[in-house]
């Protein structure tokens, strides 16, 4: 019998092999097409699998095309692999992945297309690099004190710590005045630290204070100590006055006079100009500036006393269990006394 024919012992005729089998000149039997090939009937030998194409089963009259987000890349493939994250196959039967920063249609030019990225085994680029979010189809550039990661989306958008989004929709995300109320990240919870509220987080809760840092909101806990630590304040300082004023302190200065008076007028006008970098670093903050560099913010930290800030060094907010007037006048009575004495 001829290659591609068979006949089994005892018969006169050669019979073809069937689809999926060859056979050798001579052959009592037809054997079977492995995996990765096919024949037709009457074959004389198996035919491996185009490329893009494949064939997992043994004796096959045929060999099948490569899904969407698949390839196989050599002949008689078993299997076709996925297209690796960052890579598409858009169509089926394809031979090779196409990349999404060089090769995504769905973008008008390489610079947009380098925005676009898949995970394993996509048919297309629909999903954003890192750095970006998508919108309405579309890559867009993640917003200042953000995080957008691969897959980001406009809902998924994550504030950095110390940073503040009022919606899952908006597109801008603000700076905190006191960035350690602001927790950053998408928590069920909120994006507030306990203690603190609002817009931008900006409020401290009820029997929680606005540390001395101006960063956060602290927990009262025992306030009982501040009104006896006030007056004792008032009565030293008092004190102090009394004391300066004695006669023999009035003899030291009038002998002195020139000597006291020429060291007066250079501390203060140290005490003037440390008290206006103070406060423009203070304003600088709030406006949103950036801190002024080290060495100089440890410097100035460090003459923070010089400003008489006894709104800040005192909880009020503790004192009068939210009785907002009470607030007010308690501060400014304070701010008042210390500055007219």
């Amino acid at each position: 019998c001829d290659s591609g024919t068979y006949s089994a012992a005892g018969r006169r005729n050669c019979s073809s092999c069937d689809s999926g089998a060859y056979s050798n000149a001579g052959a009592a039997a037809c054997m079977a097409c492995d995996s990765g090939t096919y024949s037709d009937a009457g074959a004389a030998a198996c035919t491996k699998c185009d490329l893009g194409r494949y064939q997992d089963k043994n004796r096959s009259e045929g060999c099948v095309d490569c899904d969407a987000g698949k390839y196989a890349g050599h002949t008689g493939s078993t299997r076709c692999e996925p297209c690796s994250a960052g890579y598409y196959a858009s169509s089926s039967g394809a031979q090779t992945c196409l990349k999404c920063s060089s090769d995504w249609e769905g973008a008008a030019d390489a610079e947009m297309r380098a925005r676009y990225h898949s995970v394993e085994g996509a048919s297309a680029c629909n999903r954003c690099a890192d750095g970006y979010y998508m919108h309405s189809g579309d890559c867009d550039v993640c917003p200042n004190n953000a995080e957008c990661c691969d897959g980001a989306t406009l809902q998924s958008i994550t504030p950095l710590p110390g940073s503040y989004r009022f919606t899952n929709t908006s597109k801008r995300v603000y700076a905190c005045p006191m960035v350690g109320n602001c927790l950053g990240g998408i928590r069920p919870q909120g994006q507030c630290l306990e203690g603190s509220e609002g817009p931008l987080c900006a409020i401290c809760s009820s029997e929680f204070f606005m540390h001395s840092s101006g960063e956060r909101c602290e927990p009262c806990g025992d306030t009982s100590f501040l009104a006896s630590g006030l007056v004792l304040l008032a009565v030293s300082i008092a004190v102090i006055i009394a004391v300066w004023r004695r006669t023999r302190l009035v003899a030291f200065y009038h002998a002195r006079k020139e000597q006291l008076d020429a060291i007066g007028q250079r501390a203060n006008s140290f005490f003037v100009t440390m008290q206006i970098l103070l406060i423009y670093q203070h304003t600088r903050i709030q406006v949103g500036g950036t801190q002024v560099p080290s060495p100089y913010d440890d410097f100035l930290e460090m003459l923070e006393p010089l400003t008489f800030d006894f709104v800040t060094w005192v909880p009020f907010e503790c004192m009068f269990n939210d009785r907002s007037f009470d607030h007010l006048d308690g501060k400014s009575t304070v701010s008042v006394w210390c500055t007219t004495n």
